[in-house]
């Protein structure tokens, strides 16, 4: 009886010399895999060492991946070809291949099984075969690659010489090769994943010592800023406290003036910190009514203007050609504006010059734009603006003063109106900043009562409430002004009182006092003769949403208040007010 015959060279076999050599293939692919850096070439000669022990024409690695249509696609990224097979790592038919419609919906099912596919090729079904038959594939095998439990790809066999059958022994030890590869491709992505932490925790963490720094340096700066003021307040005092006998009238007077001044910068300082805290918090809500636009710019200009005049900078308003009336909040807009142009005037030199002005947008919106000629800002350094604890350069507030918190104020107080603030900046050029107002849908309504619209009222005020205070500063500035003023508490506001005689141009109802808290502005505007007088609602410059004093002002506003002031007043801010709302110049 004659031997069997010997299978050709090269064709894959079950003898156990064959099945030891996978073997022991695998075990240094694995090597040389998991103590490389991951790199193509080791995965390579993995492959190498898998295509020689099991004595194939090529070996070959296809990552499987979904496209946007959920669709499952493969692209081979490794192979490995013997002597005189010609390499299809670059044969783009091998790219972004969507098995199914190529034909290779059975091999998807199969590996998604963690099921291997075997055989020669004439054997498959007649869809698969184009594609192996274009390699010149005779025979191949085929296994799943999985990592975490899911399919990642497969790793294929093929033999161009020979079209035999794979014996059950040497598939078991392909799929052997495949959980090594699959427990490589676990480890590299483990390694690109710890290392993508790595560095978001490094990044988080330099974000973080860097606030710690910004925030470091802003309360220096911020106790600085307090501490100055308040210095000049105690030691002014203590040497008007240590007078013997008569003051000097002007040595008082000039004391007292920078008593007052220093104050109001504690106060404003205060003001900021507070407002910023309250922002962040969601504690402060945006009051929409129409604003004449012109006129909040020329305001804003006037409270910068001394400063203006003290540096001989050139301060220039520039109002449309037409009045420009826009939905805003009175009181956040011109502070935005007044610390944008505060800003300007710091930061310019001597003899410069600042500009703001009011246009209408395409969009139906509102730009409100402030440029000056000053210092200017690195392109580098614009991140930094808007930001909390964040300072362009923390040594122009000990230079120029200030907290810094100036620009995160008005972008805060735009965001609450809807809009936005951007900046142009050119070093030793000067900047502009520009406020963006957005159009409001028609349905939107706030109150109407605006400048455009009112005739001259009478000179008389009536103020609700029972804060003798309150009565004092604006009854002794309007009454400075030629005014009439009037003091009632809510009870005394009927139908018969002595008060529904007279005529008033404007009504001053106190939240803090007075009845709005309980009821609203609604039994006020109901009587006939307050119903059309515009009136002005005084808030508390703590008041929290979903109090009874932010409550107020909703309901006030709703009622038809037609503006808010904040406590402490503002003289200036009050003269405005009763202009704007009376026609009566101040």
């Amino acid at each position: 009886m004659s031997p069997p015959p010997e299978p050709p060279p090269g064709a894959p076999t079950s003898r156990p010399n064959r099945q030891e050599e996978i073997l022991t293939a695998t075990g240094l692919a694995a090597e040389r895999i998991l103590h490389s850096e991951l790199e193509p070439e080791a995965f390579n000669d993995a492959l190498a060492l898998l295509g020689r022990a099991t004595g194939v024409s090529r070996v070959y690695v296809f990552a499987t991946h979904s496209d946007s249509q959920g669709r499952r696609r493969a692209s081979q990224k490794f192979e490995w070809c013997a002597p005189g097979i010609v390499p299809q790592i670059a044969n783009p038919d091998l790219q972004d291949v969507d098995l199914i419609d190529s034909g290779f919906g059975r091999w998807l099912t199969e590996l998604q099984a963690n099921r291997a596919i075997f055989g020669p090729v004439a054997s498959l079904p007649d869809l698969e075969r184009p594609i192996l038959e274009a390699q010149a594939i005779l025979s191949v095998a085929v296994m799943p690659i999985l990592t975490h439990g899911s399919i990642w790809g497969f790793i294929g066999f093929d033999d161009c010489t020979n079209a035999h059958s794979w014996t059950l022994d040497t598939v078991g030890c392909l799929r052997v090769a495949a959980r090594v590869l699959g427990a490589a491709f676990e480890r590299r992505d483990f390694k690109q994943r710890s290392e993508t932490t790595l560095a978001e925790l490094i990044s988080a963490h330099q974000a973080a010592e860097a606030a710690n720094r910004g925030k470091s340096e802003f309360l220096s700066t911020i106790s600085h800023e307090l501490r100055t003021p308040l210095n000049g307040i105690l030691g002014l005092t203590e040497s008007l406290l240590e007078t013997k006998g008569e003051f000097e009238v002007e040595r008082t007077r000039r004391y007292l003036g920078i008593i007052h001044d220093s104050g109001r910068q504690l106060l404003a300082q205060i003001n900021d910190i507070l407002d910023v805290a309250r922002i962040e918090a969601g504690r402060i809500e945006a009051r929409l009514e129409l604003v004449n636009l012109g006129d909040a710019c020329t305001a804003a200009a006037q409270a910068v203007s001394a400063e203006a005049r003290r540096k001989s900078i050139t301060l220039e308003v520039y109002p449309p050609p037409a009045p420009l009336v826009h939905a805003a909040d009175a009181r956040l807009l011109r502070h935005a504006l007044q610390n944008l142009l505060a800003n300007a005037v710091k930061f310019t030199p001597d003899a410069g010059r600042v500009e703001v002005r009011a246009t209408p947008a395409p969009d139906g919106g509102a730009l409100l734009t402030v440029s000056d000629t000053g210092i200017g800002i690195p392109a580098e350094e614009l991140h930094k603006l808007f930001k909390p604890f964040s300072q362009v350069d923390s040594s122009l507030s000990r230079r120029h003063g200030g907290t810094g918190l100036g620009l995160l104020l008005v972008d805060r107080m735009v965001r609450l109106q809807g809009g936005r603030v951007h900046v142009d900046s050119t070093p030793d050029v000067g900047s502009r900043f520009t406020i963006e107002l957005p159009a409001l849908p028609h349905e939107t309504r706030v109150p109407s009562h605006v400048d455009a619209s009112v005739a001259p009222s009478p000179r008389s005020a009536l103020v609700v409430g029972t804060d003798p205070h309150l009565h004092l500063v604006i009854g002794e500035f309007l009454r400075a002004r030629g005014f009439e003023v009037h003091q009632a508490t809510p009870e005394e506001l009927t139908p018969d009182s002595p008060h529904a005689a007279r005529t008033f141009g404007i009504l001053f109802v106190d939240t803090l006092r007075a009845a709005p808290g309980r009821a609203g502005l609604a039994p006020l505007r109901a009587l006939p003769h307050l119903e059309r007088v515009p009136c002005v609602v005084i808030l508390p410059s703590t008041a929290k949403p979903g109090t009874p004093l932010e409550v107020d002002a909703k309901t006030g506003r709703d009622a038809g208040a037609h503006a808010h002031l904040t406590r402490p007043l503002s003289l200036a801010e009050l003269g405005q007010t009763v202009t704007r709302l009376t026609g009566l110049r101040v």
